[in-house]
């Protein structure tokens, strides 16, 4: 039996290859994922390892973040530190180091900026075995001098010796760019920029006179590095710790691996829809290939071969495609990792080129994957196919069984009921996390082949009503290719059932992609009241001084720095924002009850609405949060507010993060023109005071919702790209049902063709067959996916999303493109069918 499949697959080999096609899409995607989520941990533990390579030890403040050190930040430690750890036995190096923000001026006056990565100014002592950078040109930096990575150096034009201006936390200083370093082997920062200081000059520069971020240590060669920590341990004051440098290695590669896994997740989800598309596909080609051998494999039965050799010659097929389709698609899942990798890079993740990272687990996945889905997709064509006896399979018109109307309307009832139950629980009764997922995912999937099912039993009725422009404007070309849809519901559902799925999806994203835009717009429209609107595109903050610059001119009534960071809150790392006093007059946070920001303390917070009815806090009621420089605090509710689309659900002053933070950069600015100031006045005024800030962007307040609206259409435009790939593997599916009805249907269009029927004609046929049977899985899956739409923006809570918009032009277009995309899919069957032999065609059995 083995024999007979092997040579069945390559005796047919534009069906083979044709059926392998979806295989490989699947399996190519889920290998890209795997695979840039691979190489993106790898470059990061590489970066970590080389930005602590040499340091032996390292002494930092202790965190209250001690169990998740990839958020937080740490107080500086004490300069004299450092004598006397280097007088314990067994420490060979020891020195203080820090980092900061530092922001160079490219030769064309532009900052130099990143896509979110951080601008890193750091200290470049003399011992060099501490240091991930090696010199490439010119000297180490002195006073008044700095150095900058050789990236940024090539990528901006820099030249030595020429003055730079640098952007720092408390404003901006010149030197002289006197060098350029290589960091690390592969020289890769993951998208950072580095500029390097003399470290005596850091200290002044970054307000750290008297201290360091950390000290690191290189210990003797044959010194006992657990004995050497533990004699620095015992010299160093309460909050100070003394940590290995693999811990240190091991915290930064825990911190992105997060990162990483989420992002590997959300691909490996389109990933997942692609193949849930792409089963579909394979099923449907398998049951026309096993419709159209009935006869063959009713001889085979008559020769001997029983029911259940039939099945497994079935599946031994399938399972060779998925073989196959596997090693195929780790190849191309090698060329979607290297798009996905330029695509992260452009964005300006700054990935190294090395080789990608292609991990035996994923050559594992993708084979279980690529065989797995092959051989699900082809069990039930397989019973099918076993089921016809040898005189049944041995008269003509017999196509295999297609099981009874009452049969398929029980099971199709059955999982759509399932599918709506689980989606209900997903929604609106999960707590989140694994019930979330298999409540949503596993109730998409069971209303998905509920819909399958049912859709033979309504196709017909649908498919002629929608057929019927086709066949009145085309004559009988359009008639018969109405007839050719509608004459077998059964086929023409499941060369639909793809599509559905695809535009569903894609459907079901807009609505509520469309819903939330409308509601966050409506949400920052209403609450932000400042006329202008200050931020740093690369979200590493700028000085506080230009706010307290802004005030001081007296033509704004009020200015606010706005600032976000993490802190711990019923056991749990949250977002904060802080606020200055004057915010009160630029946002409004819909306050319900208790006092305003502009009386907010440094020993307050208010709460969003949601989060204090979960825990039944009030005003005057107290918390205990933890921030990871100072620890515990215990800080009074001062006020409950009902709009979190600014604050979001956790807001403190300003004076209450300097309190806490070491960080006092802010995020964003809002100013309000004071009365009598016109906007054109307030303007210049604004533009006067950033001169001194290039890397800042400036906004009225128009201009910043278009850039907040553009943002989310950013994220809704890259979520459907990504979903349309199921709805290319969906058309594909339909070029491939076409493909083979027109080999099933040799005997028949070579009849049309001797009665008269021309060519043109011919294609005609073809090419509407598939528009009609396009049409009827778009608007299917339209209205399916407005469905999902609809039930998802509902279980949304109103703080997040409160108005339903359905986008009925964006649908209609995408109705217009699916039957665009059936008129191209048939194009190849329709001029292989217009190119029959007649005389051969009306021969064929």
């Amino acid at each position: 039996m083995l024999k007979l499949s092997v040579r069945n697959l390559f005796a047919h080999k534009i069906r083979f290859v044709m059926t392998s096609f979806a295989v490989v899409l699947g399996v190519s995607f889920v290998v890209g994922s795997l695979v840039v989520t691979d190489t993106v941990r790898k470059s990061f533990d590489t970066l970590f390892a080389e930005i602590n390579q040499g340091i032996d030890l390292e002494v930092r403040s202790e965190s209250a973040f001690a169990d998740d050190p990839g958020e937080g930040d740490r107080e500086p430690i004490p300069a004299d530190l450092v004598d006397a750890i280097a007088a314990v036995d067994g420490v060979a190096i020891v020195e203080g180091g820090l980092s900061s923000l530092a922001q160079p001026i490219a030769p064309d006056g532009d900052p130099v900026t990143t896509t979110g990565a951080p601008l890193i100014g750091t200290t470049w002592g003399d011992n060099d075995e501490l240091y991930p950078v090696t010199l490439e040109s010119g000297r180490k930096p002195g006073i008044g001098e700095i150095g900058l990575d050789q990236d940024t150096f090539e990528q901006y034009d820099f030249e030595l010796g020429q003055p730079v201006d640098v952007l720092l936390p408390n404003g901006t200083r010149t030197f002289t760019l006197v060098d350029t370093a290589k960091f690390g082997e592969a020289n890769s920062l993951a998208g950072a920029r580095l500029t390097l200081f003399e470290p005596s000059e850091a200290q002044q520069l970054f307000d750290r006179d008297g201290l360091w971020d950390v000290i690191d240590i290189a210990i003797e060669a044959d010194a006992d590095l657990a004995a050497v920590q533990a004699a620095v341990a015992e010299l160093l004051p309460e909050g100070v710790e003394v940590v290995t440098g693999e811990t240190v290695v091991q915290e930064g590669s825990d911190a992105i691996g997060e990162f990483a896994t989420v992002f590997g997740n959300i691909l490996l989800g389109f990933a997942a829809v692609s193949l849930f598309v792409s089963a579909f596909y394979i099923y449907n080609t398998f049951s026309i290939i096993l419709g159209q051998r009935v006869r063959e494999l009713g001889l085979m039965r008559a020769l001997g071969a029983n029911a259940s050799q039939i099945r497994r010659t079935v599946i031994l097929e399938a399972v060779l495609v998925g073989v196959l389709s596997s090693a195929i698609g780790i190849g191309a899942g090698m060329l979607v990792a290297l798009g996905l990798r330029g695509l992260l890079n452009a964005g300006g993740f700054g990935l190294p080129a090395d080789a990608l990272v292609l991990e035996p687990s994923t050559v594992i996945a993708a084979v279980v994957v690529g065989i797995g889905v092959t051989v699900a997709a082809s069990v039930l064509p397989a019973r099918k196919a076993a089921k016809v006896t040898p005189i049944e399979a041995l008269r003509d018109g017999v196509s295999g069984s297609t099981g009874s109307r009452r049969t398929r309307l029980a099971v199709g009832a059955v999982m759509g009921g399932l599918g709506a139950v689980l989606l209900g629980f997903g929604l609106f009764a999960a707590d989140g996390g694994s019930q979330l997922l298999l409540g949503l995912a596993g109730g998409a999937v069971l209303v998905f082949l509920g819909i399958a099912n049912l859709s033979p039993l309504f196709a017909g009725p649908v498919v002629r009503f929608l057929g019927a422009p086709v066949a009145k404007v085309f004559g009988e070309a359009g008639k018969l290719a109405r007839e050719n849809a509608t004459r077998n519901p059964l086929r023409t559902a499941s060369t639909a059932s793809a599509l559905v799925i695809g535009l569903a999806l894609v459907t079901m994203a807009l609505v509520v992609g469309n819903s939330v835009k409308a509601s966050f717009t409506a949400a920052i429209e209403q609450a932000v009241d400042a006329d202008f609107v200050i931020s740093e595109p690369s979200f590493n903050g700028f000085s506080p001084t230009l706010a307290e610059e802004l005030q001081a001119t007296g033509d704004f009534s009020a200015v606010s720095g706005v600032r976000g960071g993490p802190f711990r809150f019923e056991g749990n790392v949250r977002s904060v924002t802080a606020v200055g006093p004057e915010a009160g007059d630029l946002v409004d946070i819909d306050l319900l009850e208790g006092r305003s920001v502009d009386r907010l303390g440094p020993d307050e917070i208010l709460l969003f609405e949601d989060p204090a009815r979960d825990l039944g806090l009030s005003p005057g009621d107290t918390v205990e949060v933890e921030f990871s420089r100072t620890g515990t605090k215990t800080l009074t509710v001062a006020g409950i507010y009902g709009d979190a689309s600014f604050a979001g659900n956790y807001l403190i002053s300003n004076d209450g993060w300097n309190a806490n933070f070491t960080d006092k950069l802010d995020n964003l600015v809002f100013a309000k023109a004071a009365d009598g100031v016109t906007p054109e006045q307030a303007a210049a005024s604004v533009a006067s005071i950033t001169e001194a800030f290039p890397q800042v962007d400036v906004e009225d307040r128009s201009e910043f919702l278009a850039s907040q609206q553009s943002q989310l259409d950013q994220i809704l435009i890259t979520v459907n790209v990504l979903l349309l790939l199921a709805v290319v593997i969906a058309v594909l599916g339909i070029a491939n049902t076409l493909a083979l009805s027109v080999f099933e249907r040799t005997r028949e269009l070579g009849l049309l063709r001797a009665v008269g029927m021309s060519r043109r004609q011919t294609r005609r046929m073809i090419r509407w067959e598939a528009a009609i049977v396009s049409l009827f899985g778009a608007v299917l899956g339209v209205v399916v996916g407005v469905a999902f739409g609809l039930a998802a923006s509902t279980a949304l809570p109103d703080s997040f999303l409160d108005r339903i918009d359905i986008p009925t032009g964006s649908l209609v277009w995408l109705v217009l493109l699916a039957v665009i995309a059936g008129l191209l899919a048939a194009m190849l069957p329709a001029r292989r069918a217009s190119r029959l032999d007649v005389l051969q065609a009306i021969a064929t059995e």
